[in-house]
């Protein structure tokens, strides 16, 4: 009796494993991830072989750390009033072992603060979410990655769900699904495939786009660019000592500035005028000092000049002819016979009628009115009304003084 009372302790075995993540050695742990110790006893009581079996179960929290926030490309546009916006890009990516959520702000440094009032910049949200995971072990596809469960069994796994932009290793690809368990595994498919399968502890981080709206606000002086150098700062709502400003993005808000100035010759007698004077074709004009007998031919020559880098658009010049002391010409020579000569400074000189047949340029004789819309390039048909930056535009036409 006392021999088979000690039979029972056949033998002892101590079974200790990481159910949850068995044959790995991560050098980090998605968060939510349950990490089970589980211990067997294994034992024969005399009654047969029996088994005891013990286990705790740990729950890995979120690490937070500072996202990476890369800055979209610089924008440019025209000014076009106060309002003019241009919108920047920047690229948010996580890193933490989990998901989070961080407050999102952006600050304006301007380059020429001084040249404008009121400028804004506006993100187009305060905070966002990222999720983040880590590859489970050596299980993943290049379109299926298998990644810890998080606890919950519903359609998204520590915050990633289709749809969501990840990046993993350094490929930026869509998920298309994510089969989630309460336990054990989830499974995140991917649109495209990876160029390779990722090895165990690999980061599965979302990646999101934060817009910033940058109004351009009042404009000091004319003819001066302005522009803005603005940053986002993404900060980690569980730990606000992590978070990473980006490198700035540049906003340019070109300007334009347009002046005319007109000019004239006597074709008939040459006569020679006061300074200051322009040379168009080889011939000289002036501001003044030009004079004329009766039946004399002058030619006016308009110069429109945007001395800016960005546009002015609507542009036409209307001069009001001195009828009662001289006539358009309507047909000359020199303008293949027609009444006014136009050239925008880059392509072959073109020339318009003075009639209102659909050109450029319209003559109102009643009122001595003669209209020309700009046309910052004459190869394309219709005038635009543009004059762009650094563009000068000539127009060109002829009165004769009256003889009577």
């Amino acid at each position: 009796m006392k021999n088979s009372s000690i039979r029972f302790i056949v033998g002892l075995l101590l079974v200790i494993g990481l159910v949850a993540v068995a044959g790995n050695a991560l050098a980090n742990v998605a968060a939510n991830t349950a990490i089970i110790n589980q211990a067997t006893l294994s034992y024969d009581d005399g009654d047969g072989l029996k088994e005891a079996i013990a286990y705790v179960e740990v729950t890995v929290l979120l690490v937070p750390n500072a996202p990476i926030v890369d800055p979209g490309p610089d924008q440019e546009t025209y000014y076009n009033g106060p309002n003019t916006e241009l919108t920047n890009s920047f690229y948010v990516t996580a890193t933490a072992n989990g998901p989070d959520y961080y407050d999102v702000t952006t600050q304006i440094i301007a380059s020429s603060i001084d040249n404008t009032t009121n400028p804004t910049a506006t993100v187009d949200v305060a905070s966002i979410y990222l999720g983040a995971t880590l590859t489970f072990d050596d299980s993943s596809t290049t379109t299926s990655i298998v990644v810890p469960a998080d606890g919950v069994a519903d359609d998204e796994v520590n915050g990633i769900e289709e749809g969501d932009i990840v990046v993993i290793g350094n490929e930026t690809i869509e998920v298309a699904s994510v089969d989630d368990n309460a336990s054990g595994t989830s499974t995140i498919y991917l649109v495209t495939a990876l160029d390779t399968a990722p090895d165990a502890g690999v980061l599965v981080a979302e990646k999101q786009t934060v817009t910033v709206t940058v109004t351009a606000g009042t404009i000091a002086t004319i003819g001066t660019d302005i522009t803005f150098e603005k940053t986002l700062t993404v900060t980690s709502q569980e730990d606000g000592d992590e978070s990473t400003t980006s490198d700035p993005v540049q906003d340019t808000y070109l300007s334009g500035k347009a002046t005319l100035g007109k000019y004239v010759r006597n074709v008939t007698s040459g006569v020679v005028g006061d300074a200051p004077q322009t040379t168009y074709d080889g011939e000289e004009f002036y501001q003044s000092g030009v004079t004329a007998e009766p039946g004399d031919i002058l030619e006016y020559m308009l110069v429109a000049r945007n001395s800016g880098s960005g546009p002015v658009d609507t542009a036409e010049v209307n001069d009001v002819l001195p009828i009662d002391f001289v006539s358009l010409l309507t047909s000359v020579a020199d303008y293949a016979n027609n009444a006014v000569l136009y050239d925008d400074g880059t392509n072959t000189p073109v020339t318009y009628t003075a009639a209102a047949n659909g050109d450029a340029a319209t003559y109102v004789s009643a009122t001595g009115t003669l209209t020309v819309v700009i046309d910052s390039d004459t190869t394309v048909a219709g005038a635009d009304g543009i004059i762009d930056g650094d563009q000068t535009v000539f127009i060109l036409y002829r009165v004769q003084l009256n003889n009577d």
